[in-house]
């Protein structure tokens, strides 16, 4: 399957388009669904995740993106996903890795 080319990059500052409540954060994850269609790990303030289609969500006027792009290499996700740098420690932690 052909894979969806990601409109957010890790770090840029987004909010949520449409629908009865605001919400604004840090693109944290990208990751392709098995389809190939992309998804976007949103992080806000106070650390509420939520996951995003591309369409649900807008560049925040005025944001400056942080450059934390790292691609995640795990069997689950076989290398698909591009998580943040501390997500990805997180991740080493629960398996008893070393960040």
């Amino acid at each position: 399957m052909p894979q969806e080319v990601p409109q957010f990059a890790l770090g840029a500052l987004v909010e949520k388009v449409g629908g009865d409540y605001t919400y604004e954060g840090e693109v944290v994850g990208v990751v392709h669904k098995l389809k190939g269609q992309v998804r976007y790990v949103v992080e806000d303030a106070r650390g509420m995740l939520f996951i995003f289609n591309g369409a649900g969500l807008k560049h925040r006027a005025h944001a400056q993106p942080r450059d934390r792009e790292t691609l995640h290499n795990c069997p689950t996700c076989e290398g698909s996903g591009i998580i943040s740098k501390s997500i990805q420690r997180r991740i080493k932690l629960q398996n008893g890795e070393a960040p």
